[in-house]
């Protein structure tokens, strides 16, 4: 005891001088159904008032900093499932006391992948010889409520294993005598069973795509009854008819019994965890259908439908169970349709499946595609087909004659056709021979402008307006006889023409009409014609200018509209189709083509003193639109010049290049080779008596000179001679002095100088 008393106190008094509180112990999370709770083991500590924090980070999104999920905790656990189901995190834990706090604590946490999958509920009946085994669940409780947990995996089985009671051991898996059937639903009957004999069953929930099996549900038994053998059938071929939002269940019955009525049940994800449940509407029907229109109301949704029969105490098997989704199985019911006969034509009216209903199985009206299908009511009438909006007219009717039509609700992207509506006709009446109204409407359109022409019936003066209408008003389920705006400019006009470029955009298409109009009380409107911009536009001859460079014909193009006409060259994404030839007229040369995307074209190799015609073609690959041809454009190459001249040419320009070039360095070289050879090899040599004379070296005059020897000279007064002269040699007094002085020149003629003199005095001495 003191011991141990001892050792904590010295621990204590270690982590007090280290600074350090130890990490939580067995750090763990325990997650079922997607309920997770992070525990942990406190940390021995002598000082207590331990707190926790708790901190989390996903690992789907890398560097993102950890976020607190808890601080101050002082219970060794938390509830963290808070945290999304489908992310993967990591979680940090550690102990505080204070200022000090222990090393963080971590672990990685995937809560789909972690958690356990919890039994499911099961009840379990007998019934006639069966046992009908219904199972819900397992659930993921949260604070938005109770949500299945196959709604958050997707995949999903139940198996169930079942056996004679005492018959199998702990391990249900591998006994032999267990036998195990797999579904998807939420129900199964376990026929085929030996009458009066115990079954228990458990159900266990099956993930095939996480690789997860769930646990085993409790142990629930039954005992079986007769053999089952009932004289009733199971209706047979059970099938679900949806039109809009009406629901209808059919089957099929063999048996003969008297006084036998029909009972369904169904089941939808809402209903799950309550199991089956009888189908309002299909609950004892002598008949072999039943409307359940009541009961759905969820249409996106699997719904499943079962059936059986029942006589007095008798009961049949339930079918197989059906399973269907509203939306998939709905068909388009019957849309409404109303007809007026005026002045010849037919207006239709239709209005949309389900108009006018609370629920609704086709949410989007506007999305429906109306055929009408109409014939003359005689002996031998001929069907004929027409696409129109849910207002329009049927015009070009013969006068005085009845007409049957039917509408029928199409959703093309659905690859949905409804039914057709019931059949109504009637009679035309005679066309009012007005000649006041404009006839033969047409549009003229070309780069992008637009012009409407018609045909005046009246030889007095009319006045004309031009009203206009957007195309999607066509296609909106409201009237729009009184939403046609004028167009700007073509107002009380008495022209039979209209330009109408200002109200047309790149977007959408057009009605047009004009209101003819006489005096106040007067007037009358033409026909409507359509214009799609796009397609009714023509394209126009692009501009082509030629030039040339080299043995390169350049082509230069100019979109067609101008270089303002942006629509055009957004829109159209147009090409250019080239024509071009060489226009000779002795005889006929092929045309050649050449097609470009740029307004930029060459050709090359062109021969010289030819004459090269052009015309270019702007077209849209997209529209299948082809413009007109340009004028043709043509220019002369120049005349060429032979090739052995021009090589002639290229040599002689060649070697006065290089002549130019050698000349100068020749020159320079030649001076730099003479400047050498006089001052280091000189070409004459000095005369011997002045090369050798006092044994000193010639020197160059361009060489510096060393320094020559001082010469010694002395001073002879007179002297007398054998005849008794008395010589005077004040003449030859020198003092001492350098030739450095004098120059080399006047060195050497004063050195001849003085040898000369010696030599004379010497002889004459003598």
């Amino acid at each position: 005891m003191a011991a141990a008393l001892r050792a904590a106190l010295c621990s204590g008094l270690l982590l007090c001088v280290s600074g350090m509180v130890p990490k939580p112990r067995n750090a763990r999370i325990t997650s079922v159904n997607l309920h997770s709770i992070l525990q942990w083991d406190a940390p021995r500590f002598p000082q207590g008032n331990i707190t926790y924090t708790v901190r989390s980070k996903s690992i789907n999104f890398p560097g993102d900093t950890y976020d607190t999920l808890r601080t101050r905790l002082r219970r060794p656990e938390w509830d963290v499932s808070s945290l999304s189901a489908y992310g993967d995190y990591v979680l940090q834990l550690r102990a505080e006391a204070g200022q000090l706090h222990s090393p963080w604590v971590t672990l990685s946490f995937k809560p789909m992948d972690d958690t356990v999958v919890g039994p499911p509920e099961v009840r379990l009946k007998s019934e006639s010889g069966a046992l009908h085994v219904d199972f819900s669940g397992p659930f993921a409780e949260h604070e938005q409520g109770r949500w299945p947990l196959r709604q958050y995996y997707g995949s999903w089985n139940y198996r169930i294993l079942y056996w004679k009671k005492g018959s199998a051991h702990a391990d249900l898996a591998s006994a032999p005598r267990v036998s195990q059937v797999d579904t998807k639903h939420n129900s199964e009957i376990l026929s085929q069973l030996e009458p009066w004999t115990v079954y228990c069953v458990r159900v266990q929930a099956v993930i095939p795509e996480w690789n997860k099996t769930g646990e085993l549900s409790r142990e629930l038994c039954e005992q079986t009854t007769h053999n089952g053998q009932s004289s009733l059938q199971s209706p047979e071929n059970v099938q679900v008819h949806v039109v809009n939002t009406n629901f209808t269940l059919s089957w099929n019955y063999s048996g003969n019994d008297p006084n036998v009525t029909f009972s369904a049940e169904f089941q939808w994800p809402k209903l799950e965890d309550t199991g089956w449940q009888e189908l309002p509407g299909c609950q004892a029907v002598a008949g072999t259908g039943c409307d359940f229109s009541s009961a759905v109301s969820e249409y996106y949704d699997a719904h499943y439908v079962r059936v059986r029969a029942q006589a007095g105490a008798l009961l049949s098997p339930w079918s197989h169970v059906l399973e269907m989704v509203p939306e998939h199985l709905a068909q388009i019911g019957p849309p409404g349709l109303e007809l007026q006969s005026t002045d010849g034509v037919i207006k239709v009216k239709v209005s949309p499946p389900e108009a006018n209903q609370r629920n609704k199985m086709w949410i989007d009206d506007l999305s429906f595609k109306y055929n009408l299908v109409f014939w003359e009511n005689s002996s031998h009438p001929q069907l004929q087909s027409k696409n129109i909006f849910p207002v329009d007219t049927i015009d070009d009717l013969a006068e005085d004659s009845t007409y049957c039509f039917k509408v029928q609700a199409n959703l093309p992207l659905e690859a949905k056709q409804g039914f057709f509506s019931p059949v109504s006709c009637v009679k035309t009446t005679q066309k009012a021979n007005d000649l006041l109204c404009a006839t033969n409407l047409s549009v003229v359109a070309l780069n992008m402008k637009f012009h409407l022409l018609w045909n005046n019936q009246e030889e007095q003066e009319v006045n004309y307006s031009v009203q206009y209408l957007y195309g999607f008003q066509k296609m909106l389920n409201d009237d729009y006889s009184d939403k046609w705006p004028s167009v700007p400019g073509c107002e009380n006009i008495t022209s039979t023409c209209c330009n109408f470029s200002s109200i047309i955009t790149n977007m959408g298409f057009y009605y047009l009409r004009v209101q003819a109009s006489k005096g106040h009380n007067k007037s009358c409107l033409s026909r409507e014609i359509k214009v799609d911009p796009l397609r009714t536009n023509g394209i126009g001859p692009p501009g082509v200018r030629l030039d040339l460079s080299d043995t390169l014909l350049h082509i230069l193009i100019s979109p067609p509209g101008g270089p303002e006409d942006q629509v055009m060259r957004d829109n159209y994404d147009l090409s250019y189709r080239i024509l071009y030839w060489k226009n000779s007229s002795d005889k006929e040369e092929e045309v050649k083509q050449k097609e470009v995307k740029q307004t930029i074209a060459t050709v090359a190799d062109v021969s010289p003193s030819t004459l090269y015609c052009v015309k270019v073609q702007a077209f849209s690959a997209a529209y299948n639109k082809s413009g007109a041809y340009s004028q043709q454009e043509c220019i002369h190459t120049p005349a060429g010049t032979p090739l052995p001249l021009i090589i002639f040419g290229i040599f002689m320009g060649a070697l006065l290049v290089v002549l130019l070039v050698a000349t100068p360095f020749v020159f320079v070289l030649y001076q730099a080779y003479t400047k050498i050879k006089y001052v280091f090899f000189p070409s004459c040599q000095p005369p011997l008596n002045i090369e050798g004379f006092g044994a000193e070296p010639f020197s160059s005059p361009y060489l510096s000179a060393a320094e020559e020897p001082v010469e010694n000279c002395c001073v002879i007064e007179s002297m007398i001679t054998e005849e008794g002269n008395q010589i005077d040699f004040t003449d030859y007094k020198h003092s001492k002095h350098s030739s450095r002085d004098s120059g080399n020149y006047s060195n050497d003629n004063n050195s001849s100088e003085s040898k000369g003199s010696k030599e004379t005095l010497e002889k004459e001495i003598v």
